[in-house]
């Protein structure tokens, strides 16, 4: 231990080399290898860093288009408003260019969430593609989306 601390912290190979210039010991390898590891401090700087491979992006997420076309929806709060009323913000972020548009929510049902989507749609334009955390309201419109029958829609208003 003391020609480790002498040493400025020096590893494994480094003690087994100072030592035998004197001394041969017998397992010094392994007799080395466990005092080190009891030292937690040196542990900390011997240990491998965590590595990740990369992940390859959605197409939609790395090709160039409109601002907020393809979209990701999330809500913060609760905050508490005058008259103690809660309302939510309603995060809606383009996955392209990281922009920002917040606005306002006052319930958590799916309506809500319509109505909030619809001012979005109103003011930037309809998203070609929309992420979601699966929450209960987004996943409600997605429901509501689906039972929507679109060619009827088109005929009748078209």
């Amino acid at each position: 231990m003391e020609e480790h601390l002498v040493n400025s912290h020096a590893g494994v190979q480094y003690l087994m080399g100072k030592p035998r210039e004197k001394f041969w010991i017998l397992h010094g390898r392994k007799a080395i290898r466990r005092i080190l590891k009891k030292r937690i401090k040196c542990r900390r700087y011997s240990t491998r860093l965590a590595v990740t491979p990369p992940t390859c992006l959605p197409a939609d997420r790395v090709s160039s288009g409109k601002v907020f076309e393809t979209v990701g929806v999330d809500l913060a709060g609760p905050l508490f408003v005058k008259g103690k009323k809660k309302v939510r913000i309603v995060l809606l972020i383009c996955a392209v260019y990281c922009c920002v548009h917040l606005e306002l929510m006052k319930s958590l049902t799916t309506e809500a969430f319509l109505e909030v989507f619809n001012r979005f749609i109103c003011r930037r334009g309809r998203p070609v593609t929309v992420y979601s955390d699966n929450g209960r309201n987004f996943v409600g419109a997605d429901n509501l989306f689906e039972e929507l029958d679109l060619e009827k829609i088109s005929k009748e208003y078209g």
